[in-house]
């Protein structure tokens, strides 16, 4: 399989490791924001935890449709996609007003975001490029560096909140979202 001088087995190991770290560790800190939203804006807690449930929903829904769509179109557009539908559904939920735009912002963009950088695309490409005496150990290393994300992020999200606000907070993770577009370079090439 040649996908290209660059994109060797180790670098798209690499970047998609970080896509799943980000993609998961983003997806942690949402319940460090429930109490200073709520507080904020004034809404129940039920606001904010019903936009969170419906990206539960949404997630699990749309995972097998981006997984298709990736199958046929390419990971990398797939991947970078949701780099930018996280991105925007953040920045999104900053902006927020009324509790429909946390169920658009954070349940729906992002939980659409969740199935196109989440582990099935993902580990489908690592697992494409590797030779198979090697898979177990490259999908078990980017399973484990997705999933340690929330150590990763959460403690500084929680920092931003305590120091700069939730607004801010969230812009700068908007930010560290739209980092998985580049990264999902690496993955081009990889159906």
């Amino acid at each position: 399989m040649n996908l290209g001088s660059w994109r060797t087995p180790i670098v798209v190991l690499t970047c998609g490791t970080a896509i799943l770290c980000l993609s998961f560790g983003l997806r942690q800190n949402f319940g460090l924001y429930m109490a200073p939203i709520s507080t904020d804006l004034g809404w129940g807690r039920e606001t904010f935890a019903f936009a969170v449930a419906f990206q539960s929903l949404v997630w699990g829904v749309s995972t097998p449709i981006f997984g298709l769509l990736a199958d046929r179109y390419g990971p990398a557009k797939i991947v970078a996609a949701g780099g930018a539908f996280y991105a925007y559904g953040l920045y999104y939920m900053s902006q927020a007003t009324v509790p429909l735009d946390a169920t658009i912002g954070v349940g729906v963009l992002t939980g659409f975001a969740m199935s196109m950088t989440g582990f099935p695309v993902i580990l489908s490409v690592i697992g494409r490029i590797v030779a198979p005496k090697k898979r177990s150990i490259y999908l078990g290393i980017a399973a484990a560096g997705g999933s340690s994300g929330q150590l990763i992020l959460v403690p500084g999200g929680q920092w931003l909140i305590t120091d700069y606000g939730w607004v801010t907070a969230i812009i700068v993770l908007a930010a560290i979202a739209a980092v998985i577009v580049p990264l999902s370079s690496a993955l081009a090439g990889g159906n």
